[in-house]
Parts: C-alpha cells; sequence; structure tokens
C-alpha cells in the first residue's frame, strides 16, 4: 500500500506498537483519540501512565504476546472516570513483532471501539423481545398430542410451518419431524410435562419434507381431567425463523469486524486528492464488483448503486463543509455473487493541509448485505403477520392494572364496530361489551385478579354494536404477576367468532328440526310430548296424532324424488294450518307425521282434528305441473283426565298406542281414522315375549355376530368392519337389533349381551388376514355399569387383539346423559389405546362443546342425511358442514347409508373419509367375511 505511515496514520482503527518494558513505540491518531491524549505525549510513556483505565486489563495479554503468542479479540472496559474512555468497550487484538525475525522485541496493538454496537445489539434484542411478546400472544400455529407424543389434531398454519398436510401429521409422533439435533431435548421435556403437568418453552427445529429446516418457538402445556392428571398436550407454535436468520446474519457482521481489526477482513479504499487517484485494497475489490486497484477519484460514485448515489454524495459532502462523521450504507452498482443487491457501510475520514484544503481521504468498507436482509425479511414478515392477522379479525391487546391503560395492536377498534370514543381503559373496554354480557366479562378478569393459582381467563361475549348486530368476539388473556405474585397487566388477543357462533345456532337448529320440511324433527317431539305430559292437570286430556301418507310411495316412485320432496313441503303447510297455537306438528321421518294436540276436553275434539287434517290432505296438489292426489291414515291416543285409571301415562306408551291405532288405520286400506283401544296391545305381547327370549338367548347360543365394512374413499381399501348383532329367534326367526336392544336396555339385559358381542368381535378380528379394525357398538345404558372398563380391557387381553384395532361406537345421548361421569369413561377407555366413534351424529343435540371437550377419532354421519344426497340442499349443507367441522378439529369422517354411486361421490368430493352402507355391503355373517374382504381388498369401480 503506497505511503503506509500515512494511511496507518488514517485508518478508523487504533493502532499503537508497545516494547517489551510496556511502553509505547508508536501510536496513530485512532489510537490518541482512545487514550484521550495527543500521539506525542504517549510515546516513550508506560502502559499505565498513559491507559490506567485498562492497563491492568490488557497487562496479562500483553506478556502472552511478548511471550510470542498471537492474541486476538480481547474486549476492554475503560474504567478510568477522568478519561476519554469510560464507559466505553474496546476489542483488541495482539501481534508479536520480530524486527530481527527471532525474538520478539514489542507487540503491534490494534483496537476497535464496539461501544455503539454493543449498545446497539442491546437496543436491537430489547426490541425482538417485545415483538417476541406481543407476536407469542398471536395463535399461529397449534397442535395437539396425546401424552405418547402422538399428534391428535393441527391446525393449517402449523400443517403450513412444517410443509405437510394435516392427514400425514395426525397420527404420527412429534418427534418424526423434529430436527434430530433437537429430538432428545425435546423429548425430555415433553417427557416431564407429561409427568408433572409444568408447561415448557423450546425453541427447536422442525424438518420439512424437502429438507428444509424452519425454526420455531414452542409453549406446551398439559390439559388435565377432572382428577388433574394430564390427558393431552397442547402446543402453540410461532415461526422464529427471520429471528434465527437475523442472529446469524448479525453474527456474520460480527465475524467481519472481528477480520477487519485484524487488518485482513477490511475493504480498506483511500483517495488522494491532490492527484485525483484512488485505490482499494484487495477485499475492497471484491466488495464493490471491481478487478481494477485503482480509480479517478471523480468517478468514485460509480461504484454505488444509481438509486444511492445521491445520498452517497450528501453525506460526503457533510464531511467537506461541516465535518460530519462518514457512514452511509448503499447499495452497490455491481451485485453480490448470488445476484441480489449488496449492501455496503463505508466508514472514513477527510484530512486537510494547514490551510484546510482536502489533500486525502480514506476509510474501509464492511459488508452489511445479510443484515439488510434479514432486516428485509424480518420487516416483509412483520408485514405478512399483520395482514393475516387482520384478515382473522383477531387484535392483541396489553392492560396495565395499576394504571388501567389498555394498550391494543390495530383492528381492535373495528372489532367494536369503531366506536365514537375507542377503549382505552379496562373500564371503558367493558362499556363497549354488551350490557347483558359484561358481568360474565367481569367475572372473567376479576378472577385472574383475585384468585390464587389462576394464570389466564377466556371469555366469549357480545360487542354492544349500533342497530341490536350480534357480534361475538372471544377474548383470552395471560397474567404477568410481579415479585409479590400480584397481577401486574394481563395480556391478551380478542379475535371475531361470529361466523362460529352462527355456525352453532344453526346446526342446533337442524338438530331440532327436519331439514326438507322445518317441521319438528323426531327429537323435538319426544321432548315436547314429555313436557306436555308432564304439565297436564287433573281433568285435563292430550291427544297424540300418528298420521302417515296414503299412496306416497307410488307417487314418489313414479314422479321422482324431487315431486315427493316437493309434496313432503305442501303437507308440512297444510298441516301448519290445521293445529292450534299450542298444538306441535313433527315429521318422524320419511311420510310419517305426529300432532301434539292439547287442550282437548273430549274424544270428539280429537277426531275433529283429524278430520280437518284428513281434508286438507285430501285436497289435490299441484307439483310443478303435475295433479297429485293421495290420501292420510290416522292413529290416535289420549292421556290424561280419567282414561288410564290413574295411572301416569308415559312419551313411549303413548306413541306406542298411536302407531298401534296408525296400524289398524293404515290395515283398513288407508284413509281411515282409528283411535287406539286396550285390545290393539298386541305389541306388548310381542315385547314381553322378547323380554322373556333374550334371557336365555345368550345361554343357547340364538345370538350372532353379522360384519359390515367400512371402505376408505381415498384408497377404496376397508380400513374397518362393524359388528352388528342379530338374534336367531327360534319361532321368529331373525329379529334385528332395532326390535330387541331397546328391550335389553330396558331389562339391564344389554350388559351382559354388549360384553357378549365385544369378546366375540375382538376374537373374531384377531383371525383376519388383514390388520383392519372392528368396531363395536355400545348402549348408553353400559355406561351406567361400572364393569364396562374391565370389560373391554378383558376382551383386549384375552383375544390378543392390539387396542389400535378396536373403534367403540357411543351415539350423543352418552354425552348428554351425566356426561362427565361418562366423559370421564371415555378417558378411561382412551387410555386403554382404543379408538373412540361418535355415531349418528346430527340426529341428536350435536354440541360442539363435546367435540372440544373429548377428541373423538372419528365422527359417523347418520344415514338420514346421506339419503337426502345430492338432492336435498339441506341435506348438502348439513353433510358440509360436518366434514369440514371434523377437518378443522382432525376428526376423521365416516357417512353411513350409502346406497348409491351419487351419494359416494357426493361424499368423496366433500373430502369425507370413510362410507359404509349397501353399495358396498349388506352385513354378512362372520363365516362370509373373509370372501368380502378378499372381494373388497382391490379396488372396485365404486370407490375408483
Amino acid at each position: 500500500m503506497a505511503n503506509f505511515p500515512a494511511l496507518y496514520d488514517a485508518v478508523p482503527v487504533g493502532l499503537c506498537i508497545i516494547d517489551s518494558g510496556l511502553r509505547f513505540v508508536s501510536i496513530n491518531r485512532m489510537m490518541a483519540a482512545m487514550v484521550g491524549r495527543p500521539a506525542q505525549d504517549a510515546i516513550g510513556r508506560n502502559l499505565t501512565e498513559v491507559t490506567p483505565g485498562v492497563a491492568d486489563q490488557l497487562m496479562i495479554h500483553l506478556r502472552r504476546a511478548l511471550s510470542g503468542e498471537r492474541v486476538t479479540d480481547v474486549e476492554l472496559r475503560g474504567m478510568d472516570a477522568a478519561a476519554f474512555c469510560e464507559g466505553r468497550v474496546f476489542l483488541v487484538s495482539l501481534e508479536p513483532l520480530r524486527p530481527d525475525g527471532q525474538i520478539v522485541s514489542c507487540v503491534l496493538c490494534s483496537a476497535v471501539d464496539i461501544t455503539d454496537r454493543i449498545q446497539a445489539e442491546r437496543a436491537l434484542w430489547e426490541h425482538q423481545e417485545r415483538l417476541a411478546n406481543l407476536i407469542e400472544q398471536a395463535a399461529v400455529g397449534i397442535l395437539q398430542a396425546d401424552l405418547t407424543g402422538r399428534v391428535l389434531l393441527v391446525n393449517d398454519r402449523l400443517c403450513d410451518l412444517v410443509g405437510r398436510n394435516r392427514k400425514s401429521l395426525l397420527g404420527s409422533l412429534i418427534q418424526v419431524i423434529t430436527h434430530p439435533d433437537d429430538a432428545a431435548r425435546n423429548a425430555a421435556m415433553f417427557a416431564h410435562l407429561v409427568k408433572t403437568g409444568e408447561p415448557f418453552e423450546i425453541e427447536k427445529r422442525y424438518v420439512r419434507p424437502d429438507g428444509s429446516i424452519v425454526w420455531v418457538k414452542n409453549y406446551a402445556s398439559a390439559v388435565h381431567d377432572p382428577a388433574g392428571r394430564p390427558q393431552f398436550i397442547v402446543a402453540i407454535t410461532q415461526d422464529i425463523t427471520e429471528r434465527k436468520q437475523a442472529e446469524a446474519a448479525r453474527q456474520q457482521s460480527e465475524d467481519l469486524l472481528r477480520l477487519a481489526t485484524e487488518g485482513a477482513g477490511v475493504g480498506i479504499w483511500e483517495v488522494d486528492r491532490i492527484r485525483g487517484v484512488g485505490r482499494y485494497s484487495p477485499l475492497a475489490m471484491q466488495l464493490v464488483g471491481t478487478d481494477c486497484p485503482t480509480f479517478i477519484a471523480a468517478d468514485w460514485t460509480q461504484m454505488v448503486h444509481p438509486d444511492d448515489r445521491a445520498m452517497v454524495v450528501q453525506a460526503w459532502n457533510r464531511v467537506l463543509e461541516e465535518g460530519a462523521p462518514y457512514a452511509p450504507e448503499f447499495r452497490t452498482a455491481a451485485p453480490a455473487p448470488d445476484g441480489g443487491e449488496r449492501w455496503l457501510l463505508s466508514r472514513g475520514r477527510l484530512e486537510c493541509d494547514q490551510a484546510g484544503r482536502p489533500v486525502r481521504s480514506a476509510g474501509v468498507f464492511l459488508d452489511v448485505t445479510a443484515r439488510r436482509r434479514a432486516e428485509i425479511a424480518q420487516r416483509e414478515s412483520e408485514d405478512r403477520l399483520a395482514r393475516a392477522i387482520a384478515a382473522a379479525r383477531i387484535s392483541a391487546w396489553e392492560w396495565d392494572v395499576a394504571t388501567d391503560q389498555l394498550h391494543v395492536a390495530a383492528g381492535f377498534d373495528d372489532l367494536f364496530g369503531n366506536p365514537p370514543e375507542p377503549p382505552r381503559t379496562m373500564g371503558a373496554a367493558l362499556f363497549a361489551v354488551h350490557p347483558q354480557d359484561r358481568d360474565k366479562v367481569r367475572a372473567a378478569v376479576e378472577q385472574v385478579l383475585l384468585a390464587d393459582g389462576v394464570d389466564s381467563h377466556e371469555v366469549e361475549f357480545r360487542a354492544a354494536l349500533p342497530h341490536d348486530t350480534d357480534r361475538w368476539l372471544r377474548a383470552w388473556g395471560r397474567a404477568e404477576r410481579g415479585p409479590d405474585g400480584r397481577v401486574i397487566r394481563l395480556i391478551g388477543v380478542t379475535h371475531d367468532i361470529t361466523e362460529r357462533r352462527v355456525a352453532e345456532q344453526r346446526i342446533m337448529y337442524l338438530a331440532y328440526h327436519d331439514p326438507l320440511t322445518n317441521l319438528a324433527n323426531r327429537r323435538l317431539f319426544h321432548q315436547r310430548l314429555e313436557q306436555a305430559l308432564a304439565g297436564l292437570r287433573p281433568g285435563e286430556q292430550l291427544a297424540l296424532h300418528c298420521l302417515d301418507l296414503d299412496q306416497f310411495k307410488g307417487i314418489n316412485d313414479t314422479l321422482g324424488h324431487p315431486v315427493g320432496d316437493a309434496l313432503l313441503r305442501q303437507t308440512a303447510d297444510r298441516l301448519r294450518g290445521c293445529i292450534g297455537r299450542d298444538d306441535l306438528v313433527a315429521r318422524l321421518g320419511g311420510d310419517e307425521f305426529a300432532i301434539i294436540q292439547s287442550g282437548v276436553r273430549s274424544r270428539e275434539d280429537a277426531a275433529a282434528l283429524s278430520r280437518r287434517v284428513t281434508e286438507a290432505l285430501d285436497a289435490v296438489s299441484d307439483i310443478g305441473g303435475q295433479r297429485v292426489m293421495m290420501g292420510v291414515s290416522a292413529g290416535i291416543a289420549l292421556a290424561g283426565g280419567n282414561l288410564a285409571d290413574g295411572h301416569e301415562m308415559i312419551a313411549s306408551d303413548l306413541v306406542k298406542n298411536a302407531d298401534i291405532a296408525l296400524y289398524y288405520a293404515k290395515a283398513e286400506g288407508g284413509g281411515a281414522i282409528r283411535f287406539f283401544e286396550p285390545a290393539m296391545d298386541d305389541a306388548v305381547r310381542k315385547k314381553q315375549e322378547f323380554k322373556l327370549g333374550l334371557r336365555s338367548a345368550l345361554s343357547r347360543g340364538e345370538l350372532e355376530l353379522h360384519f359390515q365394512p367400512l371402505v376408505a374413499l381415498r384408497s377404496g381399501a376397508v380400513t374397518c368392519v362393524e359388528a352388528l348383532t342379530r338374534w336367531r329367534h327360534p319361532v321368529r326367526g331373525w329379529v334385528m337389533p332395532a326390535d330387541f336392544i331397546p328391550v335389553a336396555e330396558e331389562t339391564g339385559l344389554i350388559a351382559p349381551i354388549g360384553e357378549w358381542a365385544l369378546r366375540a368381535a375382538c376374537h373374531e378380528a384377531v383371525s383376519w388376514s388383514q390388520p383392519i379394525r372392528v368396531a363395536v357398538n355400545l348402549s348408553p345404558v353400559q355406561f351406567r355399569d361400572p364393569g364396562l372398563v374391565p370389560a373391554v380391557t378383558s376382551a383386549l387381553t384375552e383375544s390378543g387383539l392390539a387396542p389400535g384395532r378396536l373403534e367403540l361406537e357411543i351415539t350423543e345421548s352418552v354425552l348428554l346423559d351425566d356426561n362427565e361421569a361418562n366423559l370421564a369413561i371415555l378417558h378411561q377407555l382412551r387410555a386403554l389405546g382404543v379408538r373412540i366413534v361418535l355415531d349418528d351424529f346430527g340426529t341428536g343435540f350435536s354440541s360442539l362443546s363435546y367435540l372440544l371437550r373429548f377428541p373423538f377419532d372419528k365422527i359417523k354421519i347418520d344415514r338420514s342425511f346421506v339419503v337426502g344426497l345430492p338432492g336435498q340442499d339441506q341435506s348438502f349443507a348439513i353433510v358440509c358442514a360436518i366434514v369440514s367441522m371434523g377437518r378443522s378439529l382432525g376428526i376423521a369422517i365416516a357417512a353411513e347409508g350409502v346406497e348409491t354411486a351419487e351419494q359416494l361421490d357426493v361424499l368423496r368430493s366433500r373430502g369425507c373419509n370413510e362410507a359404509q352402507g349397501y353399495l358396498f355391503s349388506r352385513p354378512v355373517p362372520a363365516c362370509d367375511l373373509p370372501a368380502l374382504l378378499e372381494r373388497l381388498r382391490p379396488a372396485t369401480e365404486l370407490v375408483a
């Protein structure tokens, strides 16, 4: 380098030479500035005299260097309160010098002031901590796992993070997607959580299928059962890849700075202002993208990106005019090796002669491309997160308990309808809540503030919007406590759940109403009938009319299902016009209807209503230009008054009596009205016969299992076989479950019959050549038997069947009746490793809360919804809603009663997982099952 002594003095790195007597031999201007005295005053003086604030720190390292050891990257802190360097931090390197080539006689000391960098790093760290605290509240990724680490549920964001679809994740172990270097640590913390219930946070890496790595921060906690035992694990995951990249970029920048202090990693430039010529060091040439070590001073800006030249020139002009520091960051005209933009930080100073004329300038280049790219990536990530939060209608907030100040993120006011006075305190926020929900919200917050051990709250409420518009919001908050244990702030998120609430209300309505006619369905009918019977006062009577349309099947078969559906809707409208204000008309299924008539004073009142119904339904109907005539048969049963001689009529008996009367009316050829008479009660004798026969059916070997397959719609393979109990009655022949199971439940025989079916199904499944699952139905009555769980355990142990191959199907009534106790039993069964299936979904209450409280493995859509596909809009909407809900919760969906290829096509297109029905096979005896499984083993045309 030309004119090295001048460069030695101009380089913005502190340089000095110290001899073996620890005296300064030479010192450049930058080092003189660092020690706070002129260079001429330092030369010849001892280290302790010149730098008393750092002498003790540097002494030991100097002696190492004088012994021939090269010392690098020593941090020194200015300690002399009276010196210029007080409070500063320096990065020092020591190079032994051997003038004669043999003995170290002095040491070259280089120093860089890194105080500003350390402060900037601290500020950046503090900023990232605040940002991370806010992002942590946003539910970025959610994962639910069982106590073995097997994935039960994930949301879409987590799937995006790990680059896998939900199907591939469900059932897999978390360790499978965890980076091998992080697996052991993650497993240990997971095991500790399972054992103690103590939540943990971990930063780790996930490996995507393409081999790429994503860094995440996981907060894992356990969900406990009523006894306080962990049941499953929930992890909240946020992507911290950008942060890790920024940290790596910052580390790279620090490495470059360290190399620069050693004189090898700094791109150095200098300009002779007199001659108008400049020079680059080799690294500087590489950084600016040139192969020429010299340049014309007048053209020095050509190495700067055109868009940044004006800024760089302006920065240099401030140096010339004001003596300001020169430290611009700019892009180079030449791209980086990867083709992207290269960013440089240039630091330099100007030297003038005694007349103040510029004679020389010198400085360094530092490559800050990685930092710049990381900053850009971080800003883009923050923008994407902000857009995602806005799209999801989520807003974060923080409440300072002491000051009552509420700090909110963007979108908070919009959730509350942009009130004229935006809530900025918790007190004001409560006024933005619907008046009927304020006490609930206030109680949730106060519980966190006042109750010991409560660190979070979750509450759903309505916003106080104008025009009585309902907007449902869900707020979740986490408490931060001070050293004394008191809550100092709440941090949380609020998001709009209106669509979910509307969907729940719609499902609730559909659970109690027939989707085709909008009449009450069978469930609501039975509830209202029980209420009406319970509310009868002495002397009052109630009439139950069971109606069956005459000739409907012929009309439906001849003119088609659309005409039949239209006729049923018209029938419903006519029936509504016949009843009184306090009466109820319901569709029980098919062309069967029922009317609950209250306020009946005599038998003639009931007969008069039936005549009105007959006249209304006998009228000619015009359905799409088709003239249709049909009649109706009616069976009537009365309750109340003195009809039962003091006997308290129950709903099932009244329905039975009306059905018996309808049977007799239909037997007359249709169009008849019959009242129930005791002599008609042959059904009672049949029921008694079943009771007596069932008691010995097991011992006589009259019960038998038949099997019906469930087929995976994606692969066409049989995944499961449902075991169905049949009774070979010695007199009546085959008796279906619908005829004898209610009798078994009523008599208590369902427990031994159910246990027999369970054991027989397990033993049968072990003999199958294919490891498919077997499904066994559990009656709600069996949940009252304390021996249910031991019976399942014994059946698995004795048969040797793997628990994962057994599916236990329950109906929603199990969750409605004594749900806490039944939920506890379900958790015990799940702990055995068996799969739990919710059968006949949609025909009962269908509360979404049950799906959140218990992780079902599968939901089976009731055949009453499948039969309406593809033509009925209501059936289609219900099926779509159930499949979509299952996908969101990570629960498999199966459809029952599939009988046509058209139904199968609709179910497959909507994402249903499995199907069962006569389209594939009727239930077959155990001896015929192997042949059936072999026939269904390859993909057939029906499931191709």
